[in-house]
């Protein structure tokens, strides 16, 4: 009977049954494969959109980065070319250094040797200057002898009266006027010749000089003459007065 029934399931009426619903289930499975798929490829596609712009900016931010990282690279290479410029700068720098100091101490002891030896040739000199200078004769005549002094002496107390000289009858105390050697007015009271008309000056030594100056003649004149002239010119008007 089960056999019979199996045999009908398979040509009768029941078998065509089966077969529709077993395919109409497939096309439904199918249909619903195919929904699901395109949900998704939706969803797929979805999502894709949303990392779209993302990406495009990763993309864009990746070719800066690139760009910026070869900016970067280029910069460290100048730098390290700098970087051995300065070096080789600083080398030569050094170099020039040590010339310069070597030519700065070469110089130095030049001149120091050129000093000493200037130094030593200007102290001969004035050693041989300060022999000379010892040799020069000196001098000195006594007040009142001819040729000596003879002004009023200011710094003993008695300077009312001018000094005498020792012969009067032969000399007489006299004035010789001429120029200092500054160019002020000189004047030399002195013992000398009354016959005489000129005195003969010898300046001071210039400081360091191996030789005196040049005597110079300055005009004399007695003052005791002079006065005594006045004095007689007095007396003789005085006695031209009273004969009148």
């Amino acid at each position: 009977m089960a056999l019979n029934k199996a045999t009908e399931a398979i040509d009768g009426k029941d078998a065509n049954t089966g077969l529709e619903k077993a395919w109409s289930d497939d096309k439904k499975a199918y249909e619903a494969l195919v929904l699901a798929t395109a949900a998704a490829k939706k969803a797929f596609d979805d999502d894709a959109a949303k990392w779209t712009v993302p990406l495009a900016a990763r993309a864009k931010l990746v070719e800066a980065v690139a760009a910026e990282e070869l900016v970067t690279t280029k910069a460290w290479a100048d730098l390290q070319a700098k970087e051995g410029e300065i070096t080789k700068a600083l080398g030569a720098e050094q170099v020039a250094r040590k010339a310069l100091l070597g030519a700065v101490v070469a110089c130095k002891s030049a001149e120091y040797d050129r000093f000493r030896k200037v130094l030593a040739a200007a102290v001969t000199d004035r050693d041989q200057k300060l022999a000379a200078i010892a040799k020069l004769p000196v001098k000195t005549i006594a007040r009142g002898k001819d040729g000596g002094r003879c002004e009023k002496p200011m710094t003993n107390g008695d300077w009312a009266r001018r000094g005498k000289c020792e012969d009067e009858e032969k000399l007489c105390c006299g004035a010789a006027t001429g120029l200092a050697p500054n160019g002020a007015t000189m004047v030399i009271e002195v013992c000398q010749d009354k016959t005489k008309e000129t005195y003969g000056y010898v300046g001071p030594r210039a400081p360091m000089a191996t030789a005196l100056p040049a005597k110079v003649d300055l005009p004399f004149k007695c003052i005791g003459g002079a006065k005594q002239l006045a004095g007689a010119a007095a007396a003789l008007l005085a006695s031209v007065y009273m004969m009148a």
